[in-house]
């Protein structure tokens, strides 16, 4: 199926500065808060010092109208079309990522393709980066994205394994409680007392991901530290060409494990990850192979409270929320009654905030049952020089749509 983009008048220019949008911003037809306004600027390659206005810098024959976002620099010269064929690209150890930019693994090349593969594992199928730098595409022309593109956080049993770690910083949007949900276009979900959750990322924290469901590490020493994973921060640059996006990008959050699973100390479920961020600056076009969004930010599902029964002395586990970064909560454990547990909070969606944890049930039970963990709120589609508005995208993203102003020259 084509994904349909109303393709708008495309406007290059040097209007509006980084404190403030041009028109409103819309989040698939719903208006959003105004604190998503810039209020600084968001990193500019090319300025000067001095913070006279100069043209941007050149890539190969390409002499680009704007500014790249995030502090992003890139040489005068590619090195050439960029093809990525590997499964896992190592954000941090990739030879590829350019070594003027520190904080991001930065590919750059004239053209960048990602063609389309076909895997029987779901957990990296396509092109998946991972590691603790975010993840840039910068091509002076064309960008095709013709396979999928796994930015997904890791589900909260899989956290011990750096390989399921989407790239990125995902500290600021961290909840602060084992069964709060990762922040990002909101705050996650709370803990079934409201407490813990991630806290709403903004603009001006930049290029980062979304944030892991549970705080890490633990304060308490007690290893649990099994929150869903946010979804990773993803860069998508095209100065003189088109990005055009033909499969997926997955940057949902992960699911927050079950309380009681396999550490029995660890009984409040865990909350879920946050949606990841996706930025993309340059001319877009979007064309989705079937019915599901092309940009996927769902948060992951927080997982249920676990409960003892009276005279045990083995915890039944609760359910992990959000399995494979689906947005679904996970039940509680079950102890005397099927009602006497904490249900998980669901992941935040376009169509939905994230939920909070589940209270125990029934009240005044808590030597017995424990509170199920809250939802990961849902990633950002940050558009940038797109010529596009929110309202342009059918179907393009189940998470929350950002138009972002132009980065003018300014002082650094």
């Amino acid at each position: 199926m084509m994904l349909v983009v109303r393709r708008a008048l495309y406007f290059w220019g040097w209007v509006g500065s980084l404190a403030s949008f041009s028109g409103c911003s819309w989040l698939l037809g719903s208006p959003f808060d105004d604190e998503y306004m810039l209020q600084s600027d968001a990193g500019v390659a090319g300025a000067s010092s001095s913070g006279v206005q100069v043209a941007p810098s050149a890539l190969d024959e390409c002499k680009p109208r704007f500014y790249v976002s995030n502090h992003i620099r890139y040489p005068s010269q590619s090195t050439g079309p960029v093809e990525l064929t590997t499964n896992i690209v190592n954000t941090d150890t990739d030879e590829r990522c350019d070594k003027d930019n520190k904080d991001y693994c930065v590919i750059i090349g004239n053209t960048i393709d990602i063609p389309h593969s076909v895997n029987d594992n779901p957990r990296y199928s396509g092109v998946v980066p991972r590691g603790k730098r975010a993840l840039v595409l910068l091509a002076a022309g064309d960008i095709h994205i013709d396979g999928i593109l796994s930015v997904a956080g890791f589900d909260g049993w899989e956290e011990r394994d750096p390989l399921f770690r989407a790239p990125g910083d995902h500290a600021v949007g961290m909840a602060s409680h084992v069964a709060g949900g990762g922040g990002n276009a909101s705050a996650g979900g709370g803990s079934c007392d409201g407490a813990g959750a991630g806290r709403k990322l903004l603009l001006n924290d930049g290029l980062v991901g979304g944030g892991h469901g549970a705080v890490y590490p633990d304060p308490h020493e007690m290893n649990c530290t099994y929150g869903g994973g946010g979804g990773g921060a993803l860069q998508l640059v095209s100065l003189c060409g088109t990005i055009y996006i033909t499969d997926h990008i997955n940057a949902r959050g992960g699911g927050g494990r079950g309380g009681g699973q396999d550490v029995d100390r660890c009984r409040d479920g865990f909350g879920g990850g946050a949606g990841g961020t996706v930025w993309l600056q340059g001319k877009v076009e979007i064309r989705s192979p079937d019915d599901s969004p092309a940009v996927q930010l769902t948060g992951g599902g927080g997982g249920g409270g676990s409960c003892l029964p009276m005279n045990a002395m083995t915890v039944t586990h609760g359910e992990t929320g959000g399995v494979l970064s689906t947005a679904a909560a996970a039940r509680g454990g079950a102890c005397e009654s099927a009602v006497m547990r904490g249900e998980g909070g669901l992941g935040g969606r376009s169509d939905a905030p994230p939920g909070a944890g589940g209270r125990v049930r029934p009240s005044g039970q808590a030597e017995l049952a424990r509170c199920g963990g809250g939802g990961g709120a849902r990633g950002r589609l940050i558009l940038q020089d797109t010529g596009l508005a929110c309202d342009d995208l059918e179907n393009g993203s189940d998470g929350m749509c950002v138009i972002a102003s132009p980065v003018t020259p300014e002082s650094q």
